[in-house]
C-alpha cells in the first residue's frame, strides 16, 4: 500500500543580476523566519540579513528551513541584486549599510505565450 501527500511550496523570480558575488556564511536564527508552509518555518532567500535596517550586512542567498534551530547560511555581502524581486524590499539605511552590494530594478519581462 503507498501513501501519497501533496505539498505545495511558492517561488521567487531570481533576484540576482549578475553570477559574480561574494558570499559569506552566517547564522540563520527561527526569530527571523519570515515563511511558513506545511508546518515547517523558513527564511526566504533575498531577506535581509540580519534586520532590514542600519545593522544590514547582506541578502539572503537561498531559503533556509529553521524549523527545527539556527542554521548555517550563504549571504550574499557582495554583487549585483534586482531590488524590485526582493522578498522585502530593503530600507534606505539597509541599502547603505549593504556598502558591497549594488541595487537596481529587474527590467520587466512580457512572455509571448
Amino acid at each position: 500500500m503507498s501513501y501519497m501527500t501533496q505539498k505545495t511550496f511558492t517561488t521567487i523570480p531570481n533576484f540576482l543580476a549578475s553570477e559574480h558575488m561574494i558570499q559569506k556564511t552566517r547564522q540563520v536564527t527561527t526569530d527571523m523566519a519570515n515563511l511558513t508552509e506545511n508546518k515547517k518555518d523558513f527564511v526566504k532567500g533575498g531577506t535581509v540579513y540580519p534586520s532590514n535596517d542600519a545593522n544590514a550586512e547582506g541578502i539572503v542567498f537561498e531559503t533556509v528551513d529553521v524549523t527545527d534551530g539556527e542554521v548555517a547560511a550563504s549571504v550574499i555581502v557582495s554583487g549585483r541584486i534586482y531590488k524590485n524581486r526582493l522578498h522585502t524590499a530593503p530600507t534606505e539605511a539597509a541599502i547603505a549599510a549593504m556598502k558591497g552590494i549594488t541595487f537596481t530594478d529587474a527590467p520587466d519581462m512580457e512572455r509571448g505565450y
